[in-house]
């Protein structure tokens, strides 16, 4: 009796949790490519280096992810999508509570990073995915929209298609959403950012004055 209570619970969790086959290399899948990397829950350092296009996953992860290529897109993106619905938490409370079967399921957030380091691997070979990434940045969850931004701007589309979402961005009702497009936009389009006031709005993201030195090293160019 207790063997098929197992397998009913079992079959009942992964109607909810299993996603769509995903690609994989060698004998690793994706997920398992980009779970438990270094910096994983640090949403300020996923940011700054992500953003910067040069977030490496510390080992060979970033060239297996690369290798898979467009193919890893579809997965990335569900990544990105993920939130914990009431029906899921409730799922994963009973789960982590049973002792019957050992289980681990990725929260969101989890997902949400894995998804910055699989866009952040891909860089512009991910460029395909930008209407997606837009779409995903209107998303009702806060955090979901967040993570879009901050895998656009790993993926570095041309001005004139990140610049509307991130003063869009700007608009946003949730305060982390408007702190990131205020993040990005400082960074990338640092003349527009003063147009935008952001400086005076987010001081933190204000450049550094130059040194005297940069400066001879500058007119020396």
């Amino acid at each position: 009796m207790l063997i098929l209570l197992a397998i009913i619970w079992v079959g009942c969790v992964a109607l909810l949790f299993v996603g769509p086959q995903e690609p994989s290399y060698g004998s690793k899948k994706l997920s398992e490519l980009l779970y438990d990397r270094p910096g994983m829950g640090n949403r300020i350092l996923q940011r700054r280096l992500a953003g910067d296009n040069f977030f490496e996953l510390f080992d060979e992860s970033a060239d297996a992810v690369r290798a898979i290529g467009r193919k890893a897109l579809p997965t990335l993106l569900g990544m990105l999508e993920a939130n914990d619905s009431k029906v899921r938490r409730k799922l994963m409370e009973l789960a982590s509570e049973q002792t019957v079967i050992k289980t681990h399921f990725h929260v969101a957030w989890e997902k949400h990073e894995s998804a910055i380091q699989g866009f952040a691997a891909l860089g512009t070979n991910a460029l395909s995915a930008v209407p997606e990434l837009i779409q995903l940045s209107r998303h009702s969850d806060a955090g979901v929209r967040e993570t879009a931004l901050v895998c656009l701007d790993c993926v570095g589309p041309a001005k004139d298609t990140l610049l509307p979402v991130l003063e869009a961005g700007l608009r946003d009702s949730d305060h982390s959403v408007k702190t990131v497009s205020a993040e990005i936009l400082a960074k990338r389009f640092p003349e527009n950012a003063l147009k935008l006031d952001i400086y005076e709005l987010y001081p933190q993201f204000k450049p550094e004055p130059e040194s005297e030195d940069e400066k001879v090293s500058s007119s020396a160019k």
